[in-house]
């Protein structure tokens, strides 16, 4: 199972992976735990992210390159399925992606990562979204950009299942007025942020979309300090105790479970068509290590085979499963 993350640089990407190390690596949260997997295929084809710790009282540095995290979910210390996170560099967010052809490579590649992926996570800085100007936070969000990959992928994939959520990032350090009700100032913010994210989740039947806000480290753990050279940087004070992580990654996990064992039920688990596979280099690369030739018929028997295989996990624990997943989908506010 994949995730993309998608989020310009400094959005709170690789805090979030960071966090969900602290949470889900070190501990277990009702039972379930996260473990890095050992050596996978496809790391070949994208460098595999290092697990890091926020309790040194550092925020890991951010990445500049598309980065995979491995690691497999278990349930009471018994495997339950992989997963694979995918954070993408994010400094293509920041421009119009269709303005040349080398950003319309830019797109093919991330149409690459998301037609691959069951779900999307887009992270955004809450003090960017909480920015007076519109126009402005949506600029630094990368919203624009965003909006136009997820536009291409419906148009290409009008009927392709898709969990996508919108994680508002780093809500410690907002003023109160953002936090008070649950945050229902800041998701409210965040709806007209991304509002062209949002028509084209209600538009979409088969997406399941949502809104959560999200901290890596909770209330009052950080503190912003002024360094030698003048710039600003946030420093972790106290022991992190992260906001709303763990049900951000359980949200898209459930979702997708969900998703599956409807298509399975219908046998509607691969809607792409092998001319657009054909197209995606990239798709064919991380399969060409999996089978001797990377046709579009062999990647699609191979999705197939790993969506079936979920499943069945799926239904092995689905009676202890369930109540946790929905206990995830409560902290998200629902886009459709």
């Amino acid at each position: 199972m994949y995730i993309t993350m998608l989020g310009v640089p400094a959005s709170g990407k690789t805090s979030f992976m960071a966090a969900l190390n602290d949470s889900l690596v070190f501990n277990s949260f009702a039972d379930f735990q996260i473990k890095p997997s050992g050596f996978e295929i496809d790391e070949n084809v994208i460098p595999k992210g290092q697990w890091e710790t926020l309790s040194k009282g550092e925020f890991p540095a951010a990445t500049n390159s598309t980065t995979l995290w491995s690691f497999d979910l278990r349930y009471k210390d018994k495997f339950l399925s992989s997963f694979k996170m995918i954070d993408y560099r994010g400094e293509l967010l920041f421009e119009n992606l269709t303005t040349d052809s080398s950003r319309n490579n830019d797109l093919s590649e991330l149409l690459a990562f998301v037609m691959i992926s069951n779900a999307v996570i887009i992270f955004a800085d809450s003090q960017s979204i909480t920015n007076p100007s519109i126009k402005k936070a949506r600029s630094l969000s990368g919203v624009n950009a965003i909006s136009q990959i997820l536009g291409k992928f419906q148009e290409s994939y009008p009927d392709t299942n898709l969990v996508l959520l919108i994680a508002l990032t780093k809500v410690d350090m907002l003023e109160n007025k953002w936090k008070e009700n649950d945050y229902e100032s800041l998701i409210n913010q965040g709806l007209i942020v991304f509002d062209p994210i949002v028509n084209l989740c209600k538009q979409n039947k088969s997406w399941s979309s949502g809104i959560i806000p999200v901290s890596a480290v909770g209330e009052g753990n950080a503190q912003t300090f002024r360094e030698f050279d003048g710039s600003i940087s946030p420093k972790i004070t106290n022991l992190p105790k992260p906001i709303n992580v763990e049900q951000a990654l359980f949200f898209c996990l459930g979702k997708t479970l969900k998703q599956r064992q409807q298509a399975i039920q219908k046998d509607l688990l691969i809607s792409y068509n092998k001319e657009s596979i054909k197209k995606s280099s990239l798709l064919v690369k991380l399969w060409s290590f999996l089978v001797a030739k990377p046709t579009p018929e062999n990647i699609l028997e191979s999705i197939k085979e790993q969506q079936q295989s979920d499943y069945l996990a799926y239904r092995q624990y689905e009676a202890s499963i369930e109540p946790f997943f929905e206990r995830a989908a409560r902290r998200v506010k629902a886009i459709s």
